[in-house]
């Protein structure tokens, strides 16, 4: 009856929501994912029904709106909750914000992921069961009390995001500012997050993060058939402080990643901020429909010492090791 009285409540909001001329969109992904190899032994060699990493992978249901129609300016909102949290009674929230968009600036305030993440973290995060661990700030997603802004100047567009204390002293939690060059097929953002360093005494959380990712279509280099459909990107991120573990090792002061696409089939190298760490992720699509793709991924990591987020412990840990088969789609 609890199911039932759900499902009703939903498709009336969703009802409600066309009749306002609200946009209603959405994804879901689920497959079947078996375990190798990870660091608690008794997952190992199991199957498992899983959802995929938060930017691409579980499933989120959107309803935004503007002022003055799609694309128009004009005042803007925006949620979008996330189904990814097994057994909540509730629906998390993904981002949740308002915003005024006219023809050169674009503000918005609310629940929303810093624009380290936005702009470069996430690049690492397009397959659907690979996680971004090249580019950890020390805020990265869904954070309130946030504000953003960005202003267009032709091919640049430049941003400023901040993370307000809230009910806390200090002045702020962090603060991000970046630009973006697309330029034809090549896109260039790069950014940096300032840390308020009356957050804590911990070093993770005083760690200043400059990133960069870019990303290019290998098909304005020649025309050749076999780069026809062949796209490159890259992340780089350098890190301001170190934490140190027990027996001596730090975190990594810099990690990046490297990625390769050829149509439906992408590969992925990236380097984390904890000591030692890697993981190489690769992925096929095959398309059933317009917005439904069945898709085959994999997963293999190093051991590494974690002590990024200021951690004491000295032993090595296991990264996740998986292959999955799963289905994905959009409305």
């Amino acid at each position: 009856m609890k199911k039932l009285n759900k499902t009703v409540l939903l498709a009336a909001v969703l009802a409600s929501a066309a009749n306002a001329n609200v946009n209603v969109s959405g994804d879901a992904t689920i497959g079947f994912k078996y375990l190798t190899n990870t660091n608690t032994d008794a997952n190992k060699d199991n199957l498992f029904v899983s959802e995929g990493n938060d930017e691409n992978g579980n499933a989120h249901l959107v309803f935004s709106a503007t002022q003055g129609g799609k694309s128009a300016d004009g005042a803007y909102a925006l949620i979008s909750f996330d189904f990814a949290t097994s057994g909540a009674t509730t629906l998390p929230i993904d981002q949740a914000y308002v915003g005024y968009k006219a023809k050169k600036f674009d503000i918005r305030m609310g629940q929303l992921d810093s624009l380290t993440y936005t702009w470069v973290g996430s690049a690492n995060e397009h397959m659907y069961y690979a996680d971004n661990i090249s580019v950890v700030p020390a805020r990265d997603q869904q954070l309130a009390d946030s504000v953003r802004a960005t202003t267009k100047l032709g091919s640049v567009t430049l941003g400023a995001f901040a993370q307000l204390p809230g009910s806390v002293s200090y002045d702020y939690a962090v603060y991000d500012l970046g630009a973006k060059f697309d330029i034809g097929k090549f896109g260039l953002a790069v950014t940096h997050q300032e840390a308020n360093d009356a957050i804590s005494t911990n070093s993770y959380e005083h760690r200043d993060t400059t990133s960069a990712g870019l990303n290019y279509a290998l098909k304005n280099l020649s025309s050749a058939k076999l780069l026809k459909g062949l796209e490159l990107s890259a992340t780089y991120a350098s890190y301001s402080e170190q934490t140190t573990a027990n027996s001596g090792r730090q975190s990594e002061d810099s990690s990046y990643s490297i990625g390769l696409k050829m149509n439906n089939t992408s590969v992925l190298y990236q380097t984390g901020i904890n000591y030692d760490q890697d993981q190489w992720n690769i992925q096929h699509l095959r398309p059933l429909s317009a917005n439904t793709d069945f898709g085959i991924t994999g997963q293999i990591s190093s051991k590494y010492y974690a002590s990024a987020s200021g951690s004491t412990n000295s032993n090595e840990t296991q990264g996740d090791e998986f292959v999955a088969v799963f289905m994905t789609t959009r409305f």
